[in-house]
């Protein structure tokens, strides 16, 4: 029986999210997460499962939510000073 091992899976779905994402997304994300509501992750991936329903995200998943923004800043060359 194979061993289960989150951080390969961890890092599938953000490998997932990078080869997934493209600057329409990383600007949707960025807005979420930067506006004056600056939504939570578990908000961010509400959001973009709904709007965008094939990168598969699990609705309100705190941890793709997390996964998103991580990508969509590094896609969009910014840091957490960005108001991320």
């Amino acid at each position: 029986m194979e061993e289960f091992d989150e951080q390969i899976i961890f890092d599938e779905l953000k490998e997932h999210y990078v080869e997934s994402m493209n600057k329409e997304i990383a600007d949707y994300i960025k807005s979420l997460r930067c506006s004056e509501v600056g939504h939570s992750w578990r908000s961010v991936a509400t959001e973009v499962a709904e709007k965008y329903p094939d990168l598969n995200v699990i609705d309100g998943n705190q941890i793709d939510g997390k996964f998103l923004c991580e990508v969509a800043m590094a896609f969009l060359k910014e840091d957490i000073r960005a108001g991320w």
